[in-house]
């Protein structure tokens, strides 16, 4: 009983509903480690009518309290951090069964949340028990007599003794705050994100496709939303312009513009991806948009929404995303192409700096099977 206590006083995967307006939002270190869960009972208590889906791109850089979604009154930041289509679809159905007069969906779409789901190795097993028709009273008791929520309290604590700003916590409407740690810079972030993602042989994307039942999951989304007018924004993220040379170079591209391809024949679709005034901020040790290649900041989320809302805003650069349908995408990524190529002419330093890393990790794998 005294775990069931301590964990109720907690509260370390900020289950209970927020505080009242102008208290102090609660800053749950651990929670991010667990936000399949505490977003499956947030969606369950809050009944937002409009949610924001996507992965931890969406999860860090999208804010839910931009004008023209709270306009719908509830909004929530649903994403979630490794999601692919098929768990965001599932988060789609149960915010929809919670709340039938869901009004607004934005969904950030990124190439990795379509590869196979068996690949999604950080998406956590038992969370779809939280996507199940049980009271909000008994997800609390759930997670209260938990030994390992008990080992997530006792941290959660210690973090607060400590009195130093948690790295990474979650806001109570959904959005995920992250800082780099204090010897860690912009650019050896980009690194190591560039080498696992796409440099290294055998990284996390190595060798990956697009998956049919992926593309079925946002196929059913869609079909879905048209069919209960439910307004739906999709949009594809902006990740430097480093990422699509990282892409080139990996051989990765042909498999990004498929991609495209396939998801246009479903819906229109903004695209923020590729090279454009917003994606070629200079790499530096500390850059204002970016945390490193693939995540961007919500300077740039609100851009993004600013954009696909229409709204006007004269700190938006005319070439900042572009609404792909089928008649004119060929030559969008036609033009993309051209664009990565002049802006690896003109940044001959970073294409150089990315193609030394390249050679650096494919050294050290034949080092290592030398060995």
């Amino acid at each position: 009983m005294l775990a069931v206590g301590v964990n109720a006083a907690i509260d370390p995967y900020q289950l209970r509903p927020e505080p009242s307006a102008g208290a102090a939002e609660p800053r749950r270190p651990y929670a991010y480690r667990n936000a399949y869960v505490f977003k499956a009972v947030a969606i369950k208590r809050l009944k937002p009518k409009a949610i924001v889906l996507g992965n931890s791109r969406t999860d860090i850089g999208v804010d839910p309290q931009h004008p023209s979604l709270r306009r719908f009154g509830t909004v929530y930041n649903a994403a979630l951090p490794a999601a692919d289509m098929q768990t965001i679809e599932k988060y789609f159905r149960k915010a929809l069964a919670w709340q039938p007069e869901l009004k607004m969906v934005v969904i950030g779409l990124d190439l990795v949340e379509f590869f196979p789901h068996e690949t999604y190795t950080e998406v956590p097993s038992d969370f779809e028990r939280y996507l199940d028709d049980r009271s909000f009273a008994w997800d609390i008791l759930d997670t209260a007599f938990s030994t390992h929520t008990l080992l997530v309290s006792m941290r959660t604590w210690g973090q607060g003794l400590s009195g130093q700003e948690p790295r990474e916590y979650y806001l109570n409407d959904g959005r995920r705050v992250r800082h780099l740690q204090d010897d860690a810079k912009t650019i050896d972030t980009m690194k190591f994100h560039l080498l696992q993602a796409y440099i290294r042989p055998g990284g996390w994307y190595d060798g990956r496709h697009v998956d049919a039942s992926q593309l079925r999951a946002l196929q059913a989304i869609v079909d879905t939303c048209n069919s209960r007018g439910i307004e739906l924004k999709l949009f594809i993220s902006p990740s430097h312009a480093v990422q699509s040379m990282a892409r080139a170079e990996s051989r990765m591209s042909d498999e990004f513009d498929r991609w495209k391809r396939e998801i246009v024949r479903i819906a229109p679709v903004w695209d923020f991806s590729g090279i454009h005034t917003v994606t070629q901020e200079p790499i530096k040790p500390s850059m204002t948009g970016y945390q490193e290649s693939s995540h961007y900041n919500p300077l740039i989320g609100r851009m993004v929404l600013d954009r696909v809302f229409s709204i006007h805003n004269e700190k938006i650069p005319a070439d900042f995303g572009a609404l792909l349908s089928p008649g004119m995408l060929e030559a969008h990524l036609v033009n993309q192409r051209r664009a990565l190529q002049q802006w690896s002419t003109q940044n001959a330093e970073t294409t150089a700096l990315i193609k030394r890393w390249r050679d650096d990790a494919f050294r050290g794998v034949h080092t290592e099977s030398d060995s």
